[in-house]
């Protein structure tokens, strides 16, 4: 997890906002008084740069992007609508780059004169600079970011516009305000996702209404521009047109964060890593507003919970140091969920997928335990936490009364035997237990959190369907296989999954390969010894948990002849597939 430290942009606009929040005349401050206070704050920056946007862009940056023509041309590249369509983008972006550096251009007498008034600054060695930097990274990547050739024409500004761009910011910033310079080289991807949370959806409804109405220059030459210069004639709204955006937007995300974060910003690379870059441009990495609400209430009672019976209220740094604490846990959280949706939606992964999950829950344990963070470290989770939640399921399970329908027949149809039903029903039950709304979220309990949840409970439920096939006197292979085809979909029947959850249920498959699965800890090549079934033997165990005896004698509960019937199925398949004789 990023130290606090790290998020310094976010931490002194936060400490600006909660003070402005104190003063509002409330006898305390609440989660709703900082929400609104922040949300405020952040559009109305955006406000200021959406009219910089829809006005006629100033003189200086007009000649900047004359620069960007062809070599010995007179025109950008392209034909036709194309060379138009280049500059007033190159136009566009540098006015966000020089919002983001706190330096406003514009022309003189109402825009029209061919000189321009004097360069106005907004000092960001403040709080400003997180508020410039959010703003001028959402709407590049909201308002240009599904525009074609945009990559290009990023790429052509640092060849032959970028140095006159930075000698031009230089020059209006002076010493006095020199610190202003590229500052958004400090945002952190904690900082961008709580951005993202505040202000996405303003923008998105801004620039929406603005196409719509073809309102200013710079939005709608561009806009207007698209389906010739992209060559793409699909009507706005249509999926074909919605496929294509989303297109120009993958090609341009690194583009994107380069231009405004610098060079030295890591680009995607492991699927499984969270970047600036895809935490951009995918939605999946916004955190719903109410899930930040939440986090702030907690924030600010444990805040009032730490000055119990003192006298007077946290201060506002208290404050800020506790809410910075919950929103970096938020943003390792929402990452981990991206990570983990991305490994269930990955086709490719040859069955793969619950490893891959599991890799996500590592990369967040090694996160938040990283610079002093108050995460729990990789013993503390399997001992403890994925132990307590094989208590929860198994108990479950054993006391379980119910008979589900569903398990009467098996594959084809066929009815199932009593042993089959019986272990179909004990991990139908398991999986409802598993598919429930956790107590808490936030605890303190790592595996409150649903997706972790399921993922670790799915293999705890393999493992105990290992025990209950070594212990079974009868074949009990279709009765656990029709147990996990009942739960394919668990959002059909979960009852965290249908509509009350906030996120979809991550499936539980049965997988034969799921014991190979690696525990990478701290980026070690695992040993033997750190495959996942291994470190399970000390959890789901038949010797001493009297929970699986219990189990195991109600599968194996039948009359002598079926038992006989039992035994010999059982001896034949095991010769078929080469084994030594078992015995019981």
């Amino acid at each position: 997890m990023a130290s606090q430290s790290d998020s310094e942009l976010l931490q002194k606009w936060l400490e600006q906002r909660i003070q402005a929040a104190q003063t509002q005349g409330q006898s305390a401050i609440s989660a709703d008084s900082v929400m609104e206070n922040m949300k405020k704050n952040l559009e109305d920056e955006f406000d200021t740069l959406g009219n910089w946007l829809t006005r006629p862009e100033s003189n200086e940056i007009n000649k900047l992007c004359e620069k960007g023509k062809e070599d010995g041309g007179k025109n950008w590249q392209g034909k036709g609508l194309e060379p138009q369509y280049r500059k007033v983008l190159c136009e566009a972006i540098l006015e966000i780059k020089y919002f983001m550096n706190g330096v406003e251009r514009k022309k003189g007498r109402g825009g029209t004169s061919a000189h321009d008034e004097g360069a106005q600054i907004t000092e960001l060695n403040n709080d400003r600079a997180y508020a410039r930097c959010i703003v001028g990274m959402l709407a590049l990547s909201e308002i240009y970011g599904d525009h074609c050739y945009l990559n290009e024409v990023i790429k052509r500004v640092k060849e032959k516009v970028a140095t006159g761009v930075e000698e031009k910011l230089r020059e209006h910033l002076r010493t006095e305000h020199a610190g202003n310079f590229d500052i958004c080289k400090k945002v952190t991807k904690a900082e961008l996702i709580v951005g993202k949370a505040l202000l996405q959806g303003r923008i998105k409804q801004w620039t929406e209404t603005k196409r719509r109405n073809k309102d200013g220059w710079r939005i709608k030459v561009p806009w207007g521009s698209w389906p010739t210069v992209c060559k793409q004639t699909a009507q706005a709204g249509t999926s074909e047109h919605e496929a294509a955006r989303k297109d120009n937007l993958q090609q341009n995300k690194g583009s994107l964060v380069k231009f405004t974060l610098g060079d030295n910003t890591r680009s995607s690379g492991d699927a499984l890593s969270s970047t600036m870059e895809d935490i951009l441009v995918n939605d999946s990495y916004t955190i719903p507003e109410d899930t930040l609400t939440e986090a702030l209430s907690t924030a600010i009672q444990n805040a009032n919970n730490a000055v119990t019976g003192s006298t007077g209220s946290p201060s506002s740094l208290d404050l800020t140091k506790t809410i910075m604490e919950k929103f970096e846990q938020l943003s390792q959280d929402q990452s981990a969920q991206v990570c983990i949706k991305e490994a269930q939606d990955d086709t490719s992964s040859n069955g793969s997928a619950l490893c891959k999950r599991l890799e996500c829950i590592q990369k967040y344990l090694k996160a938040t335990t990283a610079n002093g963070g108050q995460g729990i470290t990789e013993n503390e989770f399997w001992d403890a936490k994925v132990k307590e939640l094989w208590t929860e399921l198994s108990n479950a399970m054993k006391d379980n009364k119910n008979s589900a329908d569903q398990c009467n027949t098996v594959d084809s149809n066929k009815p199932a035997s009593p042993s089959e039903k019986a272990a179909c029903n004990f991990l139908h039950a398991g999986f409802t237990k598993l598919y429930e709304t956790p107590s808490s979220s936030d605890d303190g309990n790592v595996l409150n959190n649903p997706s972790f949840r399921q993922t670790m409970g799915c293999f705890l439920l393999h493992a105990y369907a290992k025990h209950m096939k070594e212990k079974a006197t009868c074949l009990i292979d279709e009765g656990i296989n029709r147990a996990f085809e009942i739960w394919k979909d668990p959002n059909t029947k979960g009852a965290n999954c249908n509509g009350s959850g906030k996120e979809p249920c991550v499936p539980c498959q049965w997988n034969d390969s799921w014991g190979n699965c690696e525990i990478k800890a701290n980026g070690q090549a695992p040993s033997q010894n750190d495959k996942v079934e291994k470190k399970l033997e000390g959890i789901v165990k038949y010797d001493g948990d009297e929970r699986m005896k219990t189990m195991a004698e109600a599968i194996n509960k039948m009359e002598l002849c079926d038992r006989v019937q039992c035994i010999t199925a059982r001896w034949r398949k095991h010769k078929a597939n080469g084994g030594t004789e078992p015995s019981w």
